[in-house]
C-alpha cells in the first residue's frame, strides 16, 4: 500500500496561526520603545515613598524602620551607598558620623540605606559600629529604585535626600559615586526642619 500524501496547505493550516502569532509579537517587541526610567521618582518636592527596612545593627527579628515613623521626630536625611563593604562608600558615613552631634543638636535623623544581607553585615558588626546612625538593610533594592536612583542600564546609583516632616524630598542628590556634603546635608536638614 502506497504512503498516502499529505498536502502542504493540510499541515501548514493548523500551525498558521501559532506562526502569526509568533512572528505580530516579534515585529511589536522590535517596535517597541526601551523602558525609560521614571524621573518623577525621587525628585525635590516629591513625596518620598514610605519604605520599612531592617536595620542590621538590630538583633534579627527586630521591628523594621519605617520612614513614615521617622519624620516623626523631625527631618530625615537618607544615604544611599553600594555596600558596608565599600572603602568609599564607608569613608562617606564616617565622615558624616564625625559630625553626628552637630546632626542631632538640630534634630536631624540620618539613615544609610545599601543592598548588605543583614546576617552577613551582622557578623562584622565591630566594624561598622563606629557608624552612630541606622544601616538599613535594602537587599533586593527596591527603595532605592523608588527614589528613581536605578539607570535605564540597571545599574543603581549612590544618592542623598533630605525629608521633612511631612515626607516631602527637600534635596535630592543621584550620582555614580557617594554624595552629600556634611554642611550641605546640615543646611538642607535645617532647611526642612522649618515649618512650611
Amino acid at each position: 500500500m502506497a504512503p498516502r500524501k499529505v498536502r502542504a496547505d493540510q499541515w501548514l493550516l493548523p500551525i498558521a496561526p501559532i506562526v502569526l502569532a509568533l512572528i505580530t509579537a516579534l515585529v511589536v517587541h522590535s517596535f517597541s520603545p526601551a523602558p525609560v526610567p521614571n524621573e518623577s521618582l525621587g525628585t525635590l518636592g516629591s513625596l518620598a515613598p514610605d519604605f520599612s527596612l531592617p536595620d542590621i545593627k538590630q538583633p534579627e527579628g527586630a521591628a523594621p524602620v519605617a520612614l513614615s515613623k521617622l519624620v516623626e521626630h523631625g527631618p530625615v536625611i537618607i544615604i544611599f551607598h553600594r555596600g558596608l563593604y565599600c572603602p568609599v562608600c564607608m569613608s562617606h558615613l564616617t565622615d558624616l558620623a564625625d559630625h553626628i552631634a552637630e546632626f542631632k543638636e538640630a534634630g536631624i535623623q540620618i539613615v544609610a540605606i545599601g543592598p548588605d544581607v543583614p546576617q552577613t553585615a551582622r557578623i562584622d558588626m565591630a566594624i561598622f559600629s563606629v557608624l552612630p546612625f541606622p544601616l538599613l538593610a535594602d537587599t533586593s533594592e527596591n527603595v532605592a529604585r523608588l527614589f528613581g536612583l536605578e539607570k535605564p542600564d540597571g545599574v543603581v546609583l549612590d544618592g542623598a535626600f533630605v525629608i521633612d516632616t511631612q515626607r516631602r524630598i527637600q534635596l535630592a542628590e543621584k550620582s555614580g559615586e557617594p554624595v552629600g556634603e556634611v554642611d550641605e546635608l546640615l543646611a538642607a536638614g535645617k532647611a526642612a526642619a522649618k515649618p512650611h
